[in-house]
This record gives C-alpha cells, structure tokens and sequence, in this order.
C-alpha cells in the first residue's frame, strides 16, 4: 500500500456460557479518537483519527478496551463480557491502478468455560467507560482481589480490607489517612469508615480479625461492602486517569439499601 490508512478494528464479544447477549438492542457510543457500534454481538471501532498500521490503531482502542472489560465484570461478575480481535480495515488512500487489497479475517476457536446451572439473557451491553480510565497498578491489584472474592477464592472483609489499605497507602503522607484518601478519591470519608468498621469488626466465620468471630455480617452489610468496593476501584481508575478531574463524591447515601449501624 502506498498510504494505508486504518479505517476500523472488528472485535467479536466472548461471553460466559452462563450469559448471551442475542436480545440485547445495538450500542452507539462517540469518544475523541473512534467511533464505537455494537450489535448482534460484533463490535467496530471506526477510527476518527490516522493509524497507518493495525498496530496503531490497536494502541488507541487498547486502553479503553481493558477499561470496558474491568467495567463489565464488576457490574456482572468476572469472564462474562470479553473483545475478541476479529480483523482490521484498512484502506489505500493513494492505491496503484489495478491493485486490490484484502485484510484476511483471524481463524476463531470456541471455548467453552463450563455447563452453567442458570442461563441469563441480557438485554443490554455492559455500559462501556463515560470518561477517561486507567487501571494503574493499584488499580489492578485491587481488581485482581475482587475477582478473587467473586470466584470464592477468599473472604469479602479481606478484599475489602484490602481494597481500602490501596487507597490509604497512596495518601501515607497524610496525617489522617482517612481524610487524605476522602480527598483526593472524591469518597466521602464515612463510606471509608464503614468499610474499615466491618472489615474490623464483623464476618462470623470469614471475619479477617478475631474480634469478628461472632458478630456475622447481616445481607445488607455485605451487599454494602461489595457496592463500595466496586464503586471505589472506579474511582480509583478514574483518579489514576486524570487526578485533577472534576467528579461528584461517593456519598453513604448512594447506597440505600445499607443502614447505618450505631457506632
């Protein structure tokens, strides 16, 4: 090709074969550098901006790509909603006379990950990420963790626990912790204190300190400790993405369902 240019990357959606999106209405969603089209579980990146090679382009849709991913499995659980590379478009913008280009298509092998017991179909996509994202280091570990609890790998005041030690050591320059991490996650700092609280104090059998042998989690405690988690790994992708940005506090009282318990 004598000017390449890459007009779209193709992804088919994996999914867990406890889930299929086959009802599910097309998706549309316009960022800076791509376009993006959802539909009949196929989904294009047009890009909006020069790649002259697949490896560009890939390098611009990776990030946001790692970004919806990590999204859908906090929203619905882990293996559920993977991309799938499913070839390139490119096109010769200055081509020879006579001359055809074809951008063969990869070869797919399907895996199964298992017999389910329940099948869900969705009728929706996993909302892919509203603003900029990036899983830093931090970031993953905490997500590694979540992914650990939800596969039965170890108990949620642990995750937890640990998810909210990530936070407080990327601010142990502060004096109060507590109130540095508030800060600069945008949390207020009673969800923090709750989290720290149970984690502390509760869990029955899976307490992660003695202290919480006999005082088990009620349902509402637990879902609580499970929302915050997913809502604090958000914001720190968020924060890790763009540290200055403006963005609304993670408030108690985004979580309803959780009753405050007398301290």
């Amino acid at each position: 090709m004598n000017d390449p240019h890459v007009v779209a990357l193709n992804y088919r959606i994996q999914h867990h074969s406890s889930v299929d999106y086959d009802g599910a209405s097309p998706l549309d969603r316009s960022e800076d550098a791509f376009e993006i089209h959802v539909e009949s579980n196929n989904v294009r990146f047009a890009m909006k901006r020069h790649c002259a090679t697949k490896s560009e382009a890939l390098e611009v849709v990776e990030g946001y790509i790692r970004a919806w991913e990590h999204l859908a499995a906090l929203q619905n659980g882990p293996n559920e909603f993977k991309l799938v590379f499913d070839g390139a478009e490119i096109e010769d913008r200055d081509p020879a006379p006579g001359a055809v280009y074809a951008n063969p298509k990869p070869i797919h092998v399907s895996v199964s990950l298992g017999q389910p017991t329940i099948h869900v179909s969705r009728g929706e996509y996993p909302r892919p990420p509203s603003g900029k994202m990036e899983f830093s280091r931090g970031v993953e570990l905490m997500f590694d963790r979540y992914v650990g609890y939800r596969a039965r790998r170890e108990h949620l005041t642990s995750m937890a626990n640990f998810c909210l030690t990530i936070l407080y050591d990327s601010v142990s320059g502060e004096k109060s912790r507590r109130k540095g991490a508030a800060k600069k996650y945008g949390i207020e700092s009673k969800v923090l204190g709750e989290i720290g609280r149970l984690c502390a104090n509760k869990g029955g059998t899976e307490a992660r300190k003695a202290e919480g042998i006999d005082q088990d989690l009620s349902a509402q405690e637990r879902q609580f400790l499970e929302e915050a988690v997913k809502a604090i790994i958000r914001r720190a992708a968020e924060v890790a993405a763009d540290p200055n940005g403006s963005r609304e506090t993670i408030r108690l009282s985004d979580f309803p369902d959780f009753q405050l318990n007398p301290q």
